[in-house]
Formats: C-alpha cells, structure tokens, sequence
C-alpha cells in the first residue's frame, strides 16, 4: 500500500522549506521529493556561494575608500574556508535529519504529477473529474530512475 502525506513538497528550494512550515507546525504529514540537496540551487550553488565570495573584495573596497581606515588584509584560503562553511561543504544532511525529526519524509530522486486515475469494472481506466466540483490535485509519486 503506498504512503499518503497531507502535502508533498517537490524541490526543497528556499521557497519550498517555507510552504512546508505551515503543515510540519500543525503536525501533518509531510514528504519532500528533492533530486539534489535540501535548500536548493540558491544555497549551494547560486545565491549564498556566490554573495559570500563577493562580500570581501566589496569591504576591501569600501575599507580602503574610507578616511581612517587602511586596507584590511584578505587570504583567498580564508575566503574559500568560509564558502564551504557557508554552503556547508556541499552537505544537506544536517536538513535532512531536522525534517526527519519532525516526522517528515525525505525522498530523494525526480518525480511528476500525474492525474488520479480510477480502475472502471471491466480493467479500463478513467481521469477521475466530475462538473460539480474541480478535479483533484494531481498526486506525486517518486519516478523510478
């Protein structure tokens, strides 16, 4: 029998962490679906790698410009030590044991939405749809890769 959530988050971008607060708070069922690292592109490999490499050349710059002030020494080991620090050496373990703790499910691996189908009597099939109300939300299910 497959497991049922009360939400599944695919991708666990910044903005997907945040949509799940919500449910984990009020004790829901929760699943995450990530194909790479918890946290997301913006983490790693974009938004905080990238700010925490250009944040010391901008302060040398600012320290050097200001009156009083002499220029401040920077080592690129130093700078390097604190992207890895930063982007946590590329690790989402710690994350992955936070959401675990609070009873979520971590899957890691793609997935798709696909339409719920329902079994007619006789072996066809049927999108379950009806004109009174709107189709339900399509369910996620890890892709076998």
């Amino acid at each position: 029998m497959a497991e049922k959530f009360d939400a599944v988050i695919v991708g666990t971008e910044p903005g997907g962490e945040v949509v799940a607060g919500r449910p984990l708070a009020a004790g829901r069922k929760v699943a995450f679906v990530e194909r790479e690292l918890i946290g997301g592109e913006c983490a790693y490999w974009a938004c905080i790698p990238s700010k925490t490499l250009l944040r010391p050349p901008e302060g040398r710059g600012e320290a050097d410009r200001a009156f009083g002030t002499g220029t401040p020494e920077s080592s690129l080991e130093e700078v390097f030590d604190r992207r890895d620090f930063m982007i946590r050496s590329l690790g989402d373990s710690g994350q992955a044991d936070k959401y675990e703790s609070k009873d979520a499910s971590v899957v890691r691996g793609e997935s798709r939405l696909v339409p719920e189908i329902s079994r007619l009597t006789g072996g066809g099939l049927r999108r379950r749809t009806s004109s009174s109300r709107p189709a339900p939300p399509p369910r996620c299910y890890p892709s076998k890769a």
